[in-house]
């Protein structure tokens, strides 16, 4: 979480290489997964889909 409370967050992990699978599609509510603005760029991001 942000501990500030801002959404301005900050680095938890730092960077790390993308780990996804081809055949993982975001097709159903309920479903985790990092946020990245770029390439090899994951870090303190996440988010949950909607059904």
């Amino acid at each position: 979480g942000d501990p500030t409370s801002t959404g301005s967050g900050g680095s938890t992990l730092g960077d790390f290489d993308d780990q996804y699978h081809v055949d993982l599609q975001h097709n159903r509510g309920g479903l985790l997964s990092m946020a990245k603005s770029t390439d090899d760029t994951n870090d303190s991001q996440f988010f949950i889909t909607e059904g």
